[in-house]
């Protein structure tokens, strides 16, 4: 997205992600097993560059068999949510992260293995 320029996205490489001539493909969550993980929550904005690995994520969340549920933003950029202060989605955001910790942490929930 806007937020993130050519040579930040450079920099994961650059600090030791790299090996040989690729990137170490272990340092992406998305190439690792999700069989037994808890639910899952992503927020993402709807033209940001993390956008395909979120897609991603959700796939292979869906074929190990892992709720996920995503939400894509509109317009939002990269972390929209730090500025809850101000903006009305961002604030939106939050509380749908909120409701969803307290659904899959609530002690009912639990003991009747539902997130």
């Amino acid at each position: 997205d806007s937020m993130l320029a050519g040579f930040i996205l450079s920099v994961p490489g650059e600090l030791g992600m790299a090996r040989g001539n690729g990137l170490d493909p272990a340092w992406s969550a998305v190439n690792h097993d999700f069989h037994g993980m808890p639910a899952i929550f992503i927020q993402v904005g709807s033209l940001e560059v993390l956008r395909v690995d979120v897609d991603l994520l959700a796939r292979r969340c869906a074929e190990a068999h892992v709720p996920c549920t995503v939400q894509v933003w509109k317009h939002a950029i990269h972390d929209f949510q730090l500025g809850a202060d101000l903006l009305p989605d961002a604030r939106a955001a939050v509380g749908d992260m909120a409701h969803f910790i307290y659904r899959i942490t609530d002690p009912d929930n639990l003991k009747a293995g539902t997130p």
